[in-house]
């Protein structure tokens, strides 16, 4: 339900929702739950203007997910996080992600074209262009 509402960009209540999920998900120890959950809350959090909390998240939900050894949901993570960011404009921040995805995952799905986003919003036609293209 949390993540239909966070489709609905009800942030509110997905994170009232992700919060009993997080409940859940540590009383069965059930810690690739928790790092998902985690990671939609960071980018709820982003969204709602609350960084401090968005940062706190996204550190937990990298740490359990290198616990459990899943680095290639490490770069998922960083490399879907920065649509938040560049939804707020946060461009250094929102590289800063892709270039910590792509030493993980080089040739990950989707990367490019995070890039290229980048790439339109700094006016960069160009290398949007060659990113679009990848």
């Amino acid at each position: 339900m949390a993540d239909v509402q966070a489709l609905r960009n009800q942030n509110g209540a997905a994170l009232a929702g992700y919060q009993q999920a997080l409940a859940l998900f540590k009383q069965v120890g059930d810690r690739l739950g928790e790092a998902n959950t985690r990671a939609s809350r960071a980018t709820r959090h982003l969204k709602s203007g609350n960084e401090s909390q968005s940062r706190e998240e996204l550190t937990k939900a990298v740490t359990l997910y290198s616990a459990i050894q899943a680095p290639h949901l490490v770069a998922m993570l960083r490399r879907n996080y920065p649509d938040a960011l560049l939804d707020r404009g946060d461009l250094q921040a929102a590289e800063a992600q892709l270039d910590a995805a792509e030493r993980l995952e080089p040739d990950a799905p989707y990367l490019a074209l995070h890039r290229a986003r980048l790439a339109r919003l700094r006016d960069d036609p160009a290398t949007a262009r060659h990113w679009a293209m990848e």
